[in-house]
């Protein structure tokens, strides 16, 4: 979803579960994230590991969820509701500066975007 967006400058992939699961990958990837140089750095995932690549990113502004593990890391922490389907939560945590690039009503559209979606039907 955001990485097609051209307001986001860079997505990265973290395989914490496979290839990049060692401390020396953890490290590596906190130094990559501090070269780049990011004013804002969002964390969709709720792991403990998510939130301190965060908070030793060097970006000025931090967001994750508030039941991540370690969130008090987070310079905001939005509230997480598990009864939103985990676009419409992922969008909640962007949500202000969604609202700066682009001020619509991101939840109706969503809403309008799914139920259109479900009326389609398929000829088999």
């Amino acid at each position: 979803l955001f990485e097609c967006s051209p307001f986001v400058d860079e997505f990265i992939a973290y395989d914490k579960h496979g290839e990049q699961k060692s401390i020396k990958s953890f490290f590596n990837i906190v130094k990559f994230i501090r070269r780049q140089k990011f004013s804002r750095v969002y964390s969709f995932h709720r792991s403990f590991r998510s939130s301190l690549i965060s908070c030793f990113s060097g970006a000025k502004f931090t967001a994750g969820f508030d039941t991540s593990n370690f969130s008090f890391l987070y310079k905001s922490r939005v509230k997480y509701n598990p009864d939103h389907h985990e676009v419409a939560r992922n969008l909640e945590l962007i949500g202000e500066d969604i609202r700066m690039i682009a001020p619509v009503d991101i939840k109706s559209q969503l809403a309008n975007f799914l139920i259109d979606r479900s009326k389609r039907t398929t000829n088999v």
